[in-house]
């Protein structure tokens, strides 16, 4: 029997070869100055700031080579709108949320180690969840996993439909995990008119 699937939610998986210890330098610098200091978190970065040139061009790249490959028009292409870097436990992040303005989320990982806490995403697939439960699964997989998890890793990279919910789990033990969190709009080339959703 020949099986296919009706609907799919990409996610883009790349590692990027930056200066992670700038990075590092630059986050814990904007969160020592920023009036969010005390939830780890800054208010959006300035994208023209030099330590962030390599960064946002290599986003740049990925997000519009992944526009691409979804069959999105070449009429238009995805735009920065905005990022901001988050150390281990800001609240906003561990609970569940989606970037409904935007087209594209994603988060490059400047530091992390095999013990951060993971990033987890849940299924649009709401009503799945009323009928399938962990005791009816004999295997994990694409199917049946309705909130698959991802290691941060130093220097990945990851691009998401901005729709779809997502939540990192509490930062338990003393490691640091620095990250760059981002989003994209879909812009018009012959306007430059961003598209805020």
């Amino acid at each position: 029997m020949h099986i296919e699937h009706l609907f799919i939610t990409p996610l883009a998986i790349d590692d990027l070869d930056l200066d992670n210890s700038m990075l590092e330098k630059f986050c814990k610098d904007q969160i020592a100055n920023s009036p969010h200091n005390q939830f780890n978190q800054t208010p959006n970065l300035d994208l023209d700031a030099p330590e962030l040139a390599d960064l946002v061009c290599s986003i740049q790249d990925k997000v519009n080579n992944f526009h691409s490959a979804l069959g999105l028009s070449d009429r238009f292409f995805q735009s920065i709108n905005n990022a901001w870097a988050n150390i281990n436990n800001n609240p906003a992040i561990t609970s569940a949320h989606a970037h409904y303005e935007s087209a594209f989320s994603g988060v490059y990982y400047v530091k992390a180690d095999s013990t951060s806490a993971t990033l987890n995403f849940l299924s649009p697939v709401i009503s799945q969840n009323h009928v399938i439960f962990p005791k009816h699964v004999a295997e994990w997989n694409k199917f049946t996993n309705q909130q698959p998890a991802y290691v941060p890793k130093p220097g990945r990279l990851l691009i998401w439909p901005a729709w779809i919910s997502h939540f990192v789990n509490f930062q338990g033990n003393n490691s640091e995990r620095i990250s760059i969190a981002f989003n994209t709009v879909l812009t018009d080339k012959f306007n430059f008119k961003k598209e805020i959703l």
